[in-house]
């Protein structure tokens, strides 16, 4: 058997709750409001969607594929030279695949993220995971390295406010 765990989730969760309601929850919505904008952004319109039936007859398909040893061993030369991570990397190439698609200059993507930022929830049992909105704006003038460090950007940003309830957020900013 295993010993017990020094906090259990019910813990964490009135830690969290306290600490929201203390102002916490105010700072970080000030952070996400000023990162997001006030402003509705438009829906992303991709050339290809079109309105979906509710045939439910429909299957998902996946695509499975590999990216070249080459190609990875350069992605992890470009982390090193701009100090970012391989998600920051892909990242970056996703909004700029959007942005050619869509030509809309504001990409705001929903990451996931683990939420387990204390040493105390390392090895804790729950659902910890939260959802952000990183935005990430293109103009098409950028460089890529210059778009990588507003990816980079959004991404220090959001790993330092992580802690704000995603349906929080959408309540808030309506």
């Amino acid at each position: 058997s295993l010993p017990p765990l020094p906090v259990q989730y019910a813990d964490y969760a009135v830690w969290q709750r306290a600490w929201l309601d203390a102002g916490e929850s105010e700072r970080q919505l000030a952070y996400w409001r000023k990162h997001l904008g006030v402003d509705e952004p438009p829906p992303l319109e991709l050339p290809a969607d079109h309105p979906r039936s509710g045939n439910s007859a429909r299957r998902g398909r996946k695509l499975d594929f590999a990216i070249p040893p080459a190609l990875v061993t350069r992605m992890r030369a470009l982390c090193q030279q701009h100090a970012t991570s391989l998600f920051m990397v892909l990242l970056t190439v996703f909004a700029l695949w959007l942005y050619r698609h869509t030509r809309q200059p504001d990409i705001r993507i929903g990451i996931p993220i683990a939420n387990r930022n204390r040493p105390e929830t390392e090895r804790m049992l729950g659902f910890f995971v939260n959802t952000q909105v990183w935005r990430i704006a293109l103009d098409g003038q950028l460089s890529f390295a210059d778009l990588l460090e507003s990816t980079k950007a959004a991404a220090l940003g959001a790993q330092a406010h992580p802690d704000l309830p995603f349906d929080q957020l959408v309540d808030a900013l309506g």
